[in-house]
C-alpha cells in the first residue's frame, strides 16, 4: 500500500470542528478507495508471490548444484598440484642423478687425460731409452766382443726397456678400462636426460590440465555471480515497487484485512513523523560497503602477496648459496686437478674470503707451480699468470661442459714453453670438445686440425683462406 496522507490526520480535523455529514460522507468514501486499493495491491503481490518463491528456489538449486561442481573441482586441482608436486620431486631427483654422473664421468675424463699423459711421458722414456739402447749397440760394434762392461750395460738396458714395455702395456689395459667405463657412463647420462624429458612433458601436460580445471572453475564462479547479482536486482525491484522486504523464508499465514488497515495506518503516522526520506541512502550504503569490501580484500591480497614474496626471496636465497657453494666445490676439485695438468705438478687451490656469506664473499687463487715456493699470484709472472687463468678458466669449463668451445687470444701472455703445455692439454680435450682458437701464435697453429685467415690481396678486398693440416700432412 503505496497511499500516503499528507499533513494532519482528518479525523482529528473532525474531532475539532464537530461532525459534519458532507465532510463524514466524503472521509467513508475515501478511506473505502484507500482500503480498496490497498485490498488490490495485496492480490496483486499475493499473485506475485508463487512466481517470486520458484524463481529465488531456482536460484537457491542452481547456486547450490554449482557450489558441489565448485568442491569437485577444488578437489581435482588439490590432486592436480600434489601430482604436479611429486612430478617436480621426481625431476629433481632425476636431474641430480643425472649431475652425479656428470660428475663421475668428468672425473673419468680428467683421470683418462693424466693416465695418458702418463703414457706419453712414458712413450717419451721409452724412446729415450731406445736412443741409449742404439747408442751401447754401435758402442759394442766398436769395442771389443768380449768387454764384460758393456755388456753389463746392455743388458741393465734390456731390463729397463722391458720393465718400461710391462708399466706401458698395463698403462694401456687401464686407459682401455677407463675408456670403457667413460662409455658406460656416457650411456647412462644419456638415457637419464631422456628421463627427465618425459618427466617435462609429462609437467607440461599436469599444468594444461590444471589450467583448463582453473578456467572451469573461473567461468562457474562468473555464473554463479551473475546468478546472484540477478536475484538481488529481483529483490531490489520489489523494495523498489512495492516497499516489501521478500523474506529469504516466505511466511505461509498471511494477516487479516482489520489487522492490515491498522498496519496502514500505523505505517501512514509513522512515515508523517519521519518526513521526507532520502531514498539514495542505500545505495549510497551499498557503494561504501561494497567499497569497504574491495579495500578489505585488497589489503588481504596485498598482505599475502608480501607473505609469499619474503618466502619465495627466503627460500630463492637459500638455493641461490646451495647452488653456489656446490659448484664452487666442484670448480675448486676441477681447478686442482686442471692446475695439475697445465704446469705438470704443482698445487692449486680456491679460497673464499672476507663475507662469511658465500654470495658476499670473495674468491683468493692460491697457485705454486711446481719448484717455486709462491702462493700468491701477485708473485708469479705474467705466462704462470696466464697459465693459471687458463686453468681456472678449463676448471669452470668441465663443470658444464659443452661440445664446443671458443678461446680468443687466450695464449697471448704464453712463451713457447707454455704454449707447448696449453696446446698438449687443448690436443687431449679436443677429444671430447671442438675448440675453436682465435690467436697469431705460430706454435698454436701448428697443432691446428684447420686453418682459417683473411687476407686483404687488394685494397677494401677481403677473401677468406682455409687451410687443411691433416691434408698436406698426408
Amino acid at each position: 500500500a503505496n497511499a500516503q496522507v499528507r499533513g494532519k490526520d482528518p479525523r482529528e480535523r473532525f474531532r475539532r470542528r464537530g461532525p459534519a455529514p458532507y465532510q463524514l460522507g466524503r472521509y467513508i468514501r475515501g478511506s473505502r478507495s484507500q482500503l480498496q486499493r490497498g485490498r488490490q495491491d495485496l492480490d496483486e503481490l499475493q499473485d506475485q508471490a508463487p512466481n517470486l518463491r520458484e524463481t529465488i528456489t531456482g536460484l537457491e538449486a542452481a547456486s547450490a548444484v554449482h557450489e558441489k561442481e565448485i568442491a569437485g573441482l577444488k578437489d581435482q586441482e588439490s590432486g592436480l598440484e600434489r601430482s604436479s608436486t611429486q612430478a617436480q620431486e621426481q625431476f629433481q631427483q632425476v636431474r641430480d642423478h643425472r649431475d652425479r654422473w656428470q660428475q663421475a664421468l668428468q672425473e673419468l675424463r680428467l683421470e683418462l687425460l693424466n693416465l695418458e699423459n702418463q703414457r706419453e711421458k712414458w712413450a717419451a722414456g721409452k724412446l729415450a731409452l731406445e736412443a741409449n739402447l742404439e747408442a751401447a749397440a754401435e758402442r759394442i760394434a766398436r769395442l771389443e766382443e768380449g768387454d764384460d762392461q758393456a755388456r753389463r750395460n746392455i743388458e741393465e738396458l734390456t731390463k729397463r726397456l722391458s720393465e718400461a714395455e710391462a708399466q706401458e702395456q698395463v698403462r694401456k689395459v687401464a686407459v682401455t678400462e677407463n675408456r670403457v667405463t667413460a662409455e658406460r657412463s656416457e650411456v647412462a647420462a644419456r638415457a637419464s636426460r631422456d628421463e627427465v624429458s618425459r618427466l617435462e612433458a609429462q609437467i607440461r601436460e599436469q599444468q594444461h590440465s590444471r589450467e583448463a580445471a582453473l578456467n572451469r572453475q573461473q567461468e562457474l564462479e562468473l555464473n554463479v555471480l551473475d546468478l546472484q547479482q540477478q536475484e538481488q536486482l529481483v529483490r531490489s525491484r520489489i523494495q523498489e515497487l512495492y516497499a516489501v522486504e521478500v523474506p529469504d523464508e516466505p511466511d505461509e499465514e498471511l494477516p487479516d484485512e482489520p489487522s492490515l488497515t491498522a498496519a496502514i495506518g500505523k505505517i501512514q503516522a509513522s512515515l508523517e513523523r519521519i518526513g521526507p526520506i532520502n531514498m539514495a541512502v542505500g545505495q549510497e550504503y551499498e557503494e561504501q560497503a561494497q567499497r569497504q569490501s574491495f579495500l578489505t580484500e585488497q589489503r588481504d591480497d596485498l598482505v599475502a602477496a608480501e607473505g609469499s614474496l619474503l618466502e619465495t626471496i627466503r627460500r630463492i636465497d637459500h638455493q641461490a648459496r646451495e647452488q653456489f657453494r656446490e659448484t664452487y666445490d666442484q670448480i675448486r676439485h676441477h681447478f686442482k686437478q686442471t692446475f695439475n695438468l697445465f704446469f705438470d705438478g704443482g698445487v692449486g687451490d680456491l679460497r673464499l674470503i672476507g663475507d662469511p656469506d658465500p654470495l658476499e664473499a670473495g674468491l683468493e687463487i692460491v697457485a705454486q707451480p711446481p719448484g717455486k715456493n709462491t702462493r700468491s699470484l701477485r708473485s708469479l709472472s705474467a705466462g704462470e699468470k696466464a697459465l693459471t687463468a687458463i686453468a681456472l678458466l678449463f676448471a669452470i669449463y668441465l663443470v658444464k661442459p659443452s661440445p664446443f668451445c671458443i678461446l680468443d687470444e687466450v695464449d697471448a701472455p704464453l712463451d713457447d714453453m707454455n704454449i707447448g703445455k696449453f696446446s698438449r692439454v687443448i690436443k687431449q680435450f679436443s677429444r671430447d670438445t671442438q675448440f675453436i682458437i682465435v690467436t697469431h701464435n705460430k706454435l698454436t697453429m701448428q697443432q691446428a686440425d684447420y686453418l682459417y685467415g683473411v687476407t686483404m690481396e687488394e685494397e677494401g678486398l677481403s677473401r677468406l683462406v682455409s687451410v687443411s693440416l691433416e691434408q698436406h700432412a698426408a
